[in-house]
């Protein structure tokens, strides 16, 4: 039994500019035999995805910002980007992809193995989990590992997409970050995306805390700040705050914070070159991405 033509249903192509939004940070010229030897670094949160990619040298050459419509839902919007935007399945030398993950943990590297990564993650992330979706990550200069839920849907779709890539927590950032810069007096590292606060705390040179925290306001910000130095027994200790990020929380609203004994300074990132920017662009809030 033939079907009719008229009933046969062939989808209308949405719009670009229907599912997301771009922003444009910079984009530059290169020679394509130049890609394969480029790093590619992806950020992936709810409803937003922006890239960087950069040459063996370190010099900037593309970055684009993302934003969700809502006309899809997020595989749906992280798939419809891995099709029109070709760049995000190039072959590089490296590919970073960083996913804002609100669950994460961190346990000692001793008592690392396949069977405790799944006890960990199942009694601190989730109690459902299968064992293919708890990702770890090693972080050695603190002689510990990173566990977070990978969903098995966006694995398999990066893999569908992706020749190879390394999987990050954007915790690591700040971990990283500072364990490099700690200098002994009480400090806090905060990485701002989104309505996300991911903290790490440091006192001579030791790991006391870390988290993530939804922030909306300056006032949830210092909720959370005052309820940090509560849980570390150190109301009354002055606090040094090192930002990363997007600045808004910290400088967006009228708060004094020395009259709480936080100072806000910005992070030691490394440095970026600005005249590698086109049209004056300013990318010092994505330098925490490159550590």
């Amino acid at each position: 039994m033939s079907i009719p033509e008229y009933y046969i249903w062939i989808p209308e192509q949405p719009d670009v500019s229907g599912p997301y939004h771009t922003t444009t940070l910079l984009e530059r010229s290169v020679d394509e035999a130049h890609l394969p030897a480029c790093r590619l670094i992806i950020f992936i949160s709810s409803g937003m995805v922006k890239y960087i990619l950069m040459t063996s040298r370190g010099e900037w050459i593309q970055a684009k910002k993302f934003d969700s419509t809502g006309l899809l839902s997020q595989q749906m919007f992280l798939r419809f980007l891995f099709e029109k935007e070709k760049v995000l399945g190039g072959s590089y030398v490296e590919v970073q992809i960083y996913l804002d993950q609100p669950a994460f943990t961190l346990i000692p590297s001793r008592f690392q193995s396949p069977e405790m990564n799944l006890a960990f993650g199942r009694l601190l992330l989730d109690d459902q989990l299968f064992s293919d979706e708890v990702y770890k990550y090693r972080l050695p200069y603190m002689e510990a590992v990173l566990l977070m839920s990978f969903p098995p849907e966006l694995k398999h779709l990066l893999d569908h997409y992706l020749r190879d890539y390394v999987f990050l927590h954007p915790a690591s950032i700040v971990l990283n970050i500072g364990h490099r810069a700690s200098r002994g007096e009480l400090e806090l590292y905060a990485l701002f995306e989104g309505q996300h606060m991911i903290v790490a705390v440091y006192e001579q040179e030791k790991l006391l805390l870390s988290n993530m925290y939804v922030c909306r306001a300056s006032s949830d910000v210092l909720y959370y700040l005052q309820l940090i130095r509560e849980t570390i027994d150190r109301q009354d200790q002055p606090l040094n705050a090192y930002y990363m990020g997007d600045e808004g929380l910290v400088n967006g609203y009228v708060l004094d914070w020395k009259s709480f004994g936080i100072r806000w300074l910005r992070a030691p990132l490394p440095e970026v070159n600005r005249s590698h920017f086109a049209d004056g662009q300013d990318l010092t809030s994505w330098r925490y991405l490159i550590v």
